[in-house]
């Protein structure tokens, strides 16, 4: 997968399109193929080091996202693959 990765924290030129590795899924997590991310003031914030959530560089930014479920937890049971959804999340 591609993301849009912050390596390290103050400009926004620091950020690089970058392949990752897919992550793995936990028992209540569900994996999601991204059809479109928003990046909004905050997230720019964040990679400025400006906010008051600061995760640890590297980090993926972009907060809103919509897409299709592509993996689904072991608990989770409200949601299932290929479900079309729009979802927030921190980073990553």
């Amino acid at each position: 997968m591609k993301a849009l990765v912050c390596k390290q924290t103050g400009s926004l030129f620091n950020l690089e399109i970058s392949k990752q590795e897919l992550p793995l899924v936990s028992d209540n997590e569900v994996l999601i193929e991204v059809f479109y991310c928003g990046i909004n003031y905050p997230d720019i914030l964040i990679v400025e080091g400006k906010y008051q959530f600061k995760p640890e560089p590297p980090f993926a930014i972009g907060a809103e996202v919509s897409g299709r479920v592509v993996e689904v937890g072991k608990r989770v049971s409200h949601i299932k693959a290929n479900d079309l959804v729009a979802a927030f999340c921190t980073v990553g």
